[in-house]
């Protein structure tokens, strides 16, 4: 007994720090869902990302453009490269555009903040031909069900918020891009029609934060869902996102 208590109560053989490794940081405080300010952030840092690229590409172009060695077909595969990033410029400023302070156009997004001279060849281009979107069918479609699948997603985000108003402009989003996706996806356009009426007043009422009703909300849920599980699941996209996929199930 004498010489348990005498163990007990020496002086340690060794000192161990605690590892830095094995705490456990505490977050129940922090948001689960994303505030705007941190889509705002996604937005911005995705944004500059794609007109990196785009800027390098188009650099690319002019430096093959007055090349000696380059070739018809070096030259044609830069062009197809050149359009499908700005088309998914395009449409990932589209998705985006509540994010973005309502903007749609990349050029107005340069101008306003104060990018022009960062990506001058971006700030030059003019948008993006129809020729280049005619002669690449399958890159068009996937382009425009990328948008519909990313629009539908943020609407169902959206609706889950305490202030809709702007849930009319970005309805009138996803019907633009209806209008342009394939023939099995356009008539969801009729929908949206005999309701966006209602939900504009909605989203216009004279309160700080409009909200749509109980039955517009399930409307919009409504309508997403059959959208996203027509373009996800309908076995006719070209690509499917598996995010967004898991988003709907758990939804």
């Amino acid at each position: 007994m004498v010489a348990m208590s005498s163990l007990v109560q020496s002086t340690p053989l060794a000192t161990v720090p605690a590892s830095p490794s094995a705490a456990v940081a505490l977050a129940i405080h922090d948001s689960i869902f994303e505030s705007s300010s941190e889509r705002r952030r996604l937005a911005w840092a995705d944004l500059l990302r794609r007109l990196h690229v785009l800027e390098l590409c188009l650099t690319k172009r002019a430096q093959l453009a007055t090349s000696p060695t380059s070739t018809p077909e070096s030259l044609a595969a830069n062009d197809d490269d050149v359009a499908r990033l700005r088309h998914e410029l395009d449409a990932a400023v589209l998705a985006s555009s509540r994010a973005l302070g309502g903007l749609t156009d990349v050029k107005a997004i340069l101008g306003a903040a104060g990018l022009s001279a960062t990506f001058p060849r971006v700030a030059e281009m003019s948008p993006a031909p129809a020729s280049a979107v005619t002669s690449k069918p399958e890159l068009r479609h996937m382009t425009i069900l990328n948008q519909v699948v990313a629009l539908a997603l943020q609407l169902r985000e959206d609706v889950q918020l305490a202030n809709h108003k702007y849930m009319a402009h970005q309805i009138a989003l996803l019907y633009q891009s209806l209008t342009g996706a394939r023939e099995d996806l356009r008539h969801h356009r009729t929908s949206i029609e005999s309701r966006f009426d209602s939900i504009k007043a909605s989203c216009s009422a004279p309160v700080p934060e409009p909200q749509l009703t109980q039955e517009q909300r399930q409307w919009l849920h409504d309508l997403t869902t059959q959208i996203l599980t027509e373009a996800l699941f309908s076995g006719k996209s070209l690509a499917a996102s598996s995010a967004a996929i898991e988003c709907l199930r758990a939804q």
